[in-house]
């Protein structure tokens, strides 16, 4: 089937009713190309690390590292430390205490599985202790203090805080 068209005017067509197709004579009102922002920034560059506030509790896993003075009877000394501050009370396996330390070392591989590897170094002695948590309940704690004696490290116990600060040992 054939279809003819007729011009209304010479330079445009009429496709529907008051919709007009410009022809190549007539100017069209055209705007730029939006052009290629190009990245300046070093491929290797980390991204800023937000600001944490480490006086307010938080349970994020990276959390900025502070100093605090503990609690716990006798512990009158400064502690350095990246470990979340919850509140209210909770519970943290001590598996060990010692003069060097490094978190990713593989023998502490079998107990990451546990809770998260968290570090208080004193600072007037020079010594860190290394310790599983978070527990909201001394049951599962000990059930985790179990486990990690099973693993290597028999000396492990459970540790009570409340509010972010080291209260003590609970037996």
């Amino acid at each position: 089937m054939d279809l003819l068209l007729e011009s209304a005017q010479p330079n445009t067509q009429i496709v529907t009713p008051s919709v007009e197709i410009p022809s190549a004579k007539t100017p069209v009102p055209t705007t730029p190309a939006p052009t290629e922002v190009k990245n300046t920034e070093k491929p290797n560059t980390p991204a800023p690390k937000p600001k944490t506030d480490t006086k307010s509790s938080t349970s994020a896993p990276n959390v900025e590292e502070y100093t605090y003075t503990p609690a716990a009877e006798g512990e009158d000394f400064p502690i350095r430390t990246d470990a979340p501050k919850l509140n209210g009370v909770y519970y943290k396996v001590q598996l060990i205490a010692l003069a060097n330390f490094n978190k990713t070392n593989a023998r502490y591989d079998g107990v990451r599985k546990l809770g998260r590897l968290d570090y208080e170094f004193i600072t007037d002695k020079g010594v860190t202790r290394v310790l599983l948590g978070d527990y909201l309940s001394k049951a599962e704690a000990n059930d985790v203090a179990s486990e990690v004696a099973r693993q290597g490290f028999g000396g492990a116990f459970i540790v009570k805080y409340e509010n972010g600060a080291r209260v003590g040992r609970s037996n």
